[in-house]
């Protein structure tokens, strides 16, 4: 990400607003791993070129149908390039076609989409949970990240088919296609320390809260995930 900020008037005082500048972007963004300030002088105008090197986990998403997808349009709008994202699909025609609206590289096998990324997503419909994980199991590490989308599959179901794996529960709604997406997330033991790997990949598509209690993952989806629906009946009603 480069920003350039164009100023007027004297060098001394252009300077001192580019660097509380600095200090503010500095401040609110997280995942900055390289800061470089880079100055150069254009007629009356002093120009500065602030670069960022922004550190985002490779992602595999494992079932792209309505939330799956609509995690993976968010992220390929918040700037995760189509490189950093796998997509598991089986269905040839489907997968095609994920391949030309994302670009992202898409693969039949859970166990080969998983390889080598940092946060693997798991977005199966309830049903068919328990052959997604008996398919990934001999493919995850402990160093990577499982993130749960699956509604009303509780942690405990993950961890007795992937002991020893970080587990994170939660589940987005539809307004993450467009940045606007609220959700809680809950952490198991193991996954605590990575909670900051689960929020800044659900941040880049809304609003992300984390719970100590798995239970309220219940009650915060009752809310956020049925109620742009309410809205938008409500809407149409009136």
């Amino acid at each position: 990400l480069v920003v350039g900020w164009g100023f007027g008037g004297s060098r001394a005082k252009n300077t001192k607003a580019m660097k509380a500048t600095a200090v503010r972007a500095t401040a609110s963004t997280r995942d900055i791993k390289v800061f470089n300030s880079n100055q150069r002088q254009g007629g009356s105008r002093l120009v500065h070129i602030l670069t960022f090197v922004i550190d985002r986990p490779t992602v595999s998403v494992l079932g792209v149908g309505a939330m799956g997808g609509a995690l993976v349009t968010g992220l390929l709008a918040a700037g995760w390039t189509p490189e950093q994202v796998t997509l598991a699909e089986a269905r040839p025609e489907r997968a095609e076609q994920l391949r030309s609206e994302t670009g992202c590289g898409c693969v039949a096998d859970p166990a080969e989409a998983v390889v080598g990324t940092d946060v693997i997503v798991v977005a199966v419909k309830p049903q068919g949970i328990g052959d997604v994980l008996s398919q990934i199991a001999g493919s995850v590490k402990p160093t990577q990240l499982v993130i749960s989308l699956v509604a009303g599959v509780p942690t405990s179901v993950f961890e007795a088919a992937l002991p020893g794996i970080p587990i994170v529960r939660t589940m987005p709604n539809t307004p993450a296609l467009i940045g606007e997406g609220a959700g809680a997330l809950f952490a198991t033991e193991k996954a605590r320390p990575m909670m900051e790997r689960a929020k800044s990949i659900f941040s880049a598509v809304g609003e992300a809260v984390v719970v100590d209690r798995e239970d309220l993952i219940d009650a915060v989806t009752a809310v956020s995930g049925s109620g742009p629906g309410y809205y938008f009946f409500l809407t149409v009603e009136i």
